[in-house]
């Protein structure tokens, strides 16, 4: 026995005993690596935030409760807003034509699912959709274009600042956008669309696209010169009296100011969005 594993013989014996041995132990870190990724439901992100900048907290979505999307369908000469009781029941658009839907809540998976399949959406976009508190990114395919952003805006109610998640999916004459949670950020576009103000009925769904995109940036302009009108005040404060509660909220403002800029990182992500879209659009701001 000894003489056969001196030969060549032997020696491929040899190795072939030690290269099994590691896939042994290689297909047992596979299947760890299985069953950890079944404990993984999605790849996400957060933000560590002070009190007073919080993630808007999500809602308990009851499975037989219905969500109505708001839907536009539009041109220069006309407006529909039909209530559609199935997403599969929207007329097909003409090419002079723009369809605008907004879905006010991405906790109704099946109207999600629905609407995926009315428009093609790539199953791995729809779970993007569905999914909570991820990074800004910006997907590009051949005939559609998906953007995950993030709006800061203040919450009048809890005076708080909050991050909040809104997804765009834009194709040809279509638009789509799911908002985390209710939020009225869009209805002065909306106005605008309903009363033919500006631009927007007599453009391409790209300048929609971007009136959408420039709106989210100007909730981080209110929340910023908020920030630094009440930096300001306290400042003057320190000028006639400095306690531990002032330092204190000083502390939580610079917090609330990082974590602002923080969460603003993604603001290349809509300016490399907007631009080939609207590069033959002249700024129109939104008025009232």
């Amino acid at each position: 026995m000894s003489t056969l594993m001196a030969t060549p013989i032997g020696a491929s014996l040899r190795a072939r005993r030690y290269r099994q041995q590691p896939r042994i132990n290689e297909i047992k870190d596979e299947d760890d690596l299985r069953q950890r990724a079944r404990t993984i439901k999605h790849r996400a992100t957060t933000i560590n935030v002070p009190p007073t900048l919080s993630s808007t907290p999500s809602l308990e979505q009851s499975p037989s409760a219905h969500i109505s999307p708001t839907i536009y369908i539009y041109n220069s000469d006309s407006l529909e807003t039909p209530s559609y009781t199935s997403i599969s029941n929207i007329r097909p658009i003409r090419a002079d034509e723009r369809l605008w839907i907004d879905v006010p809540t991405i906790q109704d998976h099946d109207l999600i699912s629905n609407i995926g399949k009315r428009f093609d959406i790539h199953p791995l976009v729809l779970q993007d959709i569905a999914t909570e508190d991820q990074r800004a990114k910006l997907d590009t395919f051949d005939n559609a274009l998906f953007l995950v952003a993030k709006v800061i805006f203040n919450d009048n109610t809890s005076e708080k600042t909050c991050v909040d998640q809104i997804c765009f999916y834009l194709k040809e004459n279509v638009l789509i956008t799911f908002q985390q949670q209710p939020k009225d950020i869009f209805d002065l576009v909306k106005n605008r669309i309903c009363l033919d103000r500006g631009r927007v009925r007599r453009s391409n769904i790209d300048y929609l696209f971007y009136l959408l995109c420039d709106t989210i940036v100007d909730r981080y302009m209110d929340v910023l010169d908020q920030v630094g009108r009440k930096i300001e005040a306290i400042e003057h404060h320190l000028m006639q009296k400095t306690s531990r509660d002032t330092l204190e909220t000083i502390y939580d403002l610079k917090q609330r100011r990082r974590n602002t800029n923080h969460s603003g990182e993604h603001h290349h992500l809509l300016e490399g969005s907007i631009r080939p879209c609207c590069a033959s659009q002249r700024h129109d701001r939104c008025v009232s």
